[in-house]
């Protein structure tokens, strides 16, 4: 019981400090359009949209190989803000599974 306690408050202290943006939140390979022809990238299904903690649109990261993963949350300065942890603990819905 300790570890969840230490690991909520833990994740409390890093999300109380978020700032909170217009994100996707469906934002994965299904709706990401390329057309190659043209040379362009679109987004479709903006129907979960809202003002939320950007980690919500990096949450299906988690499913992509770990270099890319890696070079996706480097890129976007997720260091600082750690980022990449609190997108698993939103794809896992909050879940104490992460702490396995």
């Amino acid at each position: 019981m300790e570890k969840v306690k230490e690991f909520l408050n833990s994740y409390y202290e890093i999300s109380a400090s978020v700032q909170t943006v217009i994100v996707h939140g469906d934002f994965h390979y299904d709706n990401i359009l390329w057309d190659e022809n043209r040379n362009r990238l679109g987004v479709i299904d903006f129907s979960e949209a809202a003002i939320e903690d950007p980690a919500l649109d990096f949450m299906y990261m988690y499913y992509y190989p770990k270099e890319f993963r890696n070079a996706v949350f480097a890129e976007y300065g997720s260091e600082y803000t750690k980022l990449y942890e609190r997108s698993i603990f939103i794809k896992h819905g909050g879940s104490m599974q992460i702490l396995r």
